[in-house]
């Protein structure tokens, strides 16, 4: 039996550089997170393209040594979830109070992620500018969901 090696984890530079065809110190770096995630066919897609800097330390610290030992898709809410718990934690000290909105509101992301792949969902049939306000209001309405369910529960 042969076991197979994983390959070494790139640097943040050259990670950044596969995914947005940029080094991370340019603008056009910048431009290309957003070209590409709102253009992406996927919800999934989008987030592999979104801060990739966040994307980098999540995967490699959190989603991959996860994915040794759980199937994907807990794996998967897993990562959303603790992303959003990293959120709640800075939002807790900027508002200098606890602060629970986005752990939440980035496990419904996970979970919507999941379902997409699980159904086969794409829209890779749609314009881009339908694939951008797709994902706007994805996030929007989530968000502001969130908000609303956060306020109710305050």
């Amino acid at each position: 039996m042969t076991l197979m090696r994983r390959r070494p984890r790139p640097t943040y530079r050259q990670y950044a550089q596969r995914t947005l065809g940029h080094p991370a110190s340019e603008w056009a770096a910048i431009r290309s997170m957003f070209r590409r995630a709102f253009r992406s066919p996927t919800f999934a897609g989008f987030w592999r393209y979104w801060n990739p800097l966040f994307a980098y330390y999540l995967y490699y610290l959190c989603y991959r040594p996860l994915a040794q030992w759980l199937p994907r898709p807990p794996a998967v809410l897993i990562t959303f979830a603790l992303s959003g718990a990293i959120h709640d934690v800075f939002a807790s000290l900027v508002t200098r109070r606890v602060f629970v909105l986005f752990t939440p509101v980035f496990a419904v992301y996970g979970l919507w992620v999941i379902l997409e792949e699980y159904f086969g969902l794409t829209l890779t049939w749609a314009p881009v500018w339908l694939r951008a306000t797709a994902h706007t209001i994805t996030l929007l309405g989530t968000l502001g969901v969130g908000l609303l369910i956060r306020r109710a529960v305050a």
